[in-house]
């Protein structure tokens, strides 16, 4: 999508998404996370019409439904959409997310939302960096947006007005859960429901081994774990019941069940959660500080 198919505000007599026009959403720098959220949006349901275009750095198909624009084709591909969308995502890494910030500052729209999913990086900095006429918000998704059963964590820049917040908060709030922290909460946020789909899949990986101790081959092992997970996240979704209360359902009293559940208990497997949870919040820490001073993170 060059600049003529990408319009400027004003030149077509832009309808306000509040009035029935469509909801436009650029998402700048689509990686993972990035085409993970527009693969959601575009098999989302409900809630506004939405328009949805990318821009990647090299010329990528980013699905039906999303006009894609590659700085190779244009430079300035970011500026040109920014001065396009009502929400402006910018899924770049990090230490990219200021520079983008800064370059696209004199294009965003008057009233429109700029987005950031970086960590390390504060909503006070984004907005500080913006006009004082568009909102800043951080959101912090998982990559279960793609599947529209994320949790994002949201914080609003200083000085962001409600209107802003609510388009934000309903365009994931079309992608699953989401929860509004304060600023300094947000990298803590993540490393629980962020990095979640991580701990999972290495609990997964952790008890298909243990099942191949068992003596099951590789195929039946993982068979037996991944159903075994999908049938209880399926459990889990019954109205009022918890992770305790299944528990309690299934490792009744004096069974092999629940002596399994007591050998896990007096494991470390908890003090080790919350120290893989520390861990993670201490790099991301570090990774905001070397953002702060402009230095690369150290790996």
């Amino acid at each position: 999508m060059g600049e003529s198919q990408v319009k400027r505000p004003g030149a077509e007599g832009r309808e306000d998404p509040v009035d029935g026009g469509p909801l436009r959403v650029a998402v700048l720098g689509a990686g993972q996370l990035g085409r993970a959220l527009l693969t959601g949006l575009t098999g989302s349901n409900g809630g506004p019409r939405i328009e949805l275009a990318a821009s990647t750095r090299q010329p990528c198909d980013q699905g039906p439904g999303v006009r894609g624009i590659s700085l190779e084709e244009d430079p300035r591909a970011n500026n040109h959409l920014a001065s396009w969308a009502d929400i402006v995502v910018l899924a770049v890494k990090p230490t990219q997310t200021m520079p983008l910030v800064e370059d696209i500052a004199d294009d965003v729209r008057p009233g429109s939302a700029v987005v950031t999913l970086a960590i390390g990086v504060t909503a006070s900095a984004i907005q500080s960096a913006l006009p004082p006429d568009v909102d800043a918000v951080r959101a912090m998704p998982n990559l279960a947006v793609e599947m529209r059963r994320a949790v994002t964590g949201l914080s609003p820049g200083p000085g962001a007005r409600e209107e802003g917040i609510r388009r934000v908060r309903e365009l994931f709030g079309l992608l699953g859960a989401v929860v509004e922290v304060p600023d300094e909460r947000l990298d803590v946020l993540s490393m629980v429901s962020g990095a979640g789909p991580a701990y999972v899949c290495f609990l997964i990986e952790e008890f298909t081994a243990a099942a191949r101790c068992l003596g099951f081959e590789d195929e039946t092992a993982r068979t037996l774990v991944d159903e075994t997970f999908h049938g209880t996240m399926a459990l889990l979704d019954a109205p009022g019941r918890t992770a305790s209360s299944l528990l309690s359902e299934i490792a009744s009293e004096g069974s092999a069940t629940e002596r399994a559940i007591a050998t896990l208990a007096q494991s470390t497997i908890a003090e080790h959660t919350e120290q893989a949870m520390q861990a993670a919040v201490s790099r991301a820490t570090e990774l905001g500080a070397s953002i702060s001073r402009g230095r690369p993170p150290a790996r």
